[in-house]
C-alpha cells in the first residue's frame, strides 16, 4: 500500500525530474537507473544513527546532514548530466556496460 501510494508516486516523480535534465522520457531505462542511483544514496541517511561510526566527521548534526544532502544533490546533478541525450545510446554513454 504504501509503496503503491507514496513511493512509486515519488519515484515517477523522480523520473520525470531526470528525464526534463538529461532529455529523455521518464521510462527510459537511464532514467530510471540514475532515479534508482540518486534514491540510493538517500537511503543512506536511514542509517543516521551508525553514521558516525562508519565516516569521520559525520555526526547526527541538523548541520552535517545539510552538508551531506548538498553533496549528494552536487554529485547526482554532476552524474546524471552525464547521460544528457547526445544521439548517443546509453550503452555507448557507458550506461550498460
Amino acid at each position: 500500500m504504501v509503496a503503491e501510494q507514496v513511493l512509486k508516486p515519488r519515484m515517477a516523480y523522480l523520473c520525470g525530474i531526470i528525464g526534463e535534465l538529461v532529455g529523455r522520457r521518464a521510462d527510459d531505462p537511464c532514467v530510471v537507473m540514475c532515479a534508482l542511483s540518486v534514491q540510493a544514496q538517500f537511503q543512506g541517511l536511514l542509517w543516521h544513527r551508525i553514521m558516525p561510526t562508519l565516516a569521520m566527521g559525520a555526526e547526527n548534526a541538523p548541520e552535517t546532514l545539510d552538508a551531506i544532502a548538498e553533496h549528494i544533490t552536487h554529485c547526482s546533478l554532476g552524474g546524471v548530466r552525464g547521460f544528457q541525450k547526445s544521439g548517443q545510446s546509453p550503452a555507448k554513454a557507458g550506461h550498460d556496460r
